[in-house]
C-alpha cells in the first residue's frame, strides 16, 4: 500500500517481509516468482466505516498482478481501551 491512512484511516502498522514461493501455473500458463514482497494489514472500523475501508484497501493493493492479496473481514465482539476502560466504537479512534 502506498498511503499510510488511505481516506483518513487509522489503525495499527503493518507487517512488511518478503516470503515464500509465489508459482505454478496460472490460465494456462507456468509462473514463478520467488520471495515476493508481503505486507500484513490488520485494522478495526465500525460498521459504518467497513465499506470505505475496504474500498481503500483495495484501491492502494490492487496492481492487477498474481498475488495482490486477499482481505478477511471479521466481526470483533469488544474492543476495550485497556489505558482509559473505553469500549465499543469510542475504543476505536
Amino acid at each position: 500500500m502506498h498511503h499510510d491512512e488511505p481516506r483518513g484511516l487509522h489503525g495499527p502498522p503493518g507487517a512488511a517481509w518478503k516470503s515464500g514461493r509465489q508459482g505454478g501455473v496460472y490460465r494456462s500458463q507456468r509462473v514463478k516468482v520467488d520471495f515476493l514482497p508481503k505486507i500484513q494489514l490488520e485494522t478495526i472500523v465500525t460498521d459504518e466505516e467497513l465499506e470505505a475501508a475496504l474500498d481503500a484497501i483495495q484501491e492502494a493493493a490492487r496492481t492487477g498482478a498474481i498475488g495482490d492479496g486477499k482481505i478477511w473481514v471479521t466481526d470483533v465482539h469488544q474492543v476495550i481501551r485497556v489505558r482509559t476502560g473505553e469500549t465499543g466504537p469510542t475504543a476505536i479512534r
